[in-house]
């Protein structure tokens, strides 16, 4: 209902939104827990296809994404048969930019590390 109006309406206020969220009552939400639950999957992808999906039991730090990577990042690659010269990209988080996790990225001269920016701008 609150999506569809939004849709529909584009000029509805976001007053107007809570208001109507507050008079659906509680019937109609779902309550979330914050910071909890869920699954955590690693997973890889590419132009020739997807690679290994790993599950994450507990809390992942360096030393586990370093594992991860070397238990399913190289082994894909040789299952899609990517070969040589390929580029590996992952984000900032701090598993990613740890120091032993670039001296393992190093180590791996078959393919490149490409880090996300932080804040990418895209100008018209």
């Amino acid at each position: 209902m609150i999506t569809r109006k939004a849709r529909n309406q584009p000029t509805t206020t976001q007053e107007e939104l809570v208001n109507d969220l507050k008079a659906a009552g509680t019937t109609n939400t779902i309550p979330t827990v914050k910071h909890g639950g869920g699954n955590m999957h690693w997973g890889c992808f590419s132009a020739k296809g997807t690679g290994q999906l790993h599950r994450i039991d507990g809390r992942m730090d360096g030393a586990m994404y370093r594992k991860i990577l070397n238990e399913n990042l190289l082994s894909s690659a040789r299952t899609l048969k990517m070969g040589c010269g390929w580029v590996f990209q992952h984000d900032n988080n701090p598993k990613h930019t740890a120091k032993e996790t670039k001296e393992w990225l190093k180590k791996k001269t078959h393919f490149y590390v490409l880090c996300t920016p932080k804040y990418v701008k895209f100008s018209k």
